[in-house]
């Protein structure tokens, strides 16, 4: 969605020509910010421990095995480490300030969506939220490389929230909150 709102030639080449170009390193750092993320929220959802140790192995294990078959762009030999060290500096930084308590049960982790948009005229909307927490509350997990004007950040979350919560309601029969 970010893609289309922000530059539609890119997503045209890139989703409907399906032209593969080298994967950004804030790109790959994201993926596995988030896949951690997504390892404990759902360890949270099914009621188990995992602490920081475990934590380290599910990156350490997933940066290296996610990097199998990528084509990454890495400018030098030690951006890789850098990105690492930066990926865990996020990840670290989260945990320490999270706004999210870690015996608070989510409602979802990683739920697929499929909203059918077709009496609008349009496609269906189809994706993944990252977490529902209780009573509705839909979390999109980010990172950001750079600084971005925060009217387009704005704009482009709120679009993808106001999805998600259409997708919600759709599913639920619930507003989200």
């Amino acid at each position: 969605m970010k893609c289309w709102q922000t530059c539609r030639r890119q997503y045209y080449y890139r989703y409907v020509h399906r032209i593969e170009v080298p994967l950004a390193p804030t790109l790959y750092i994201g993926t596995q910010v988030h896949e951690v993320l997504k390892r404990w929220n759902l360890a949270r959802w099914r009621g188990e421990e995992i602490g920081p140790d475990e934590l380290w192995f599910v990156f350490c294990q997933n940066w290296d095995q996610d990097q199998l078959g990528q084509n990454i762009a890495w400018k030098h030999d030690n951006e890789e480490q850098a990105a690492k060290q930066q990926a865990w500096s996020m990840l670290d930084r989260y945990f320490a300030e999270c706004p999210v308590a870690a015996d608070e049960n989510p409602q979802g982790v990683e739920v697929q969506i499929e909203c059918d948009l077709s009496r609008h005229g349009l496609p269906p909307l189809l994706g993944y939220i990252d977490l529902v927490r209780g009573n509705g509350r839909i979390v999109e997990l980010k990172t950001q490389a750079r600084q971005v004007d925060p009217v387009m950040l704005a704009h482009q979350h709120e679009t993808q929230l106001a999805c998600y919560a259409l997708a919600y309601r759709s599913a639920t029969g619930m507003r989200e909150s």
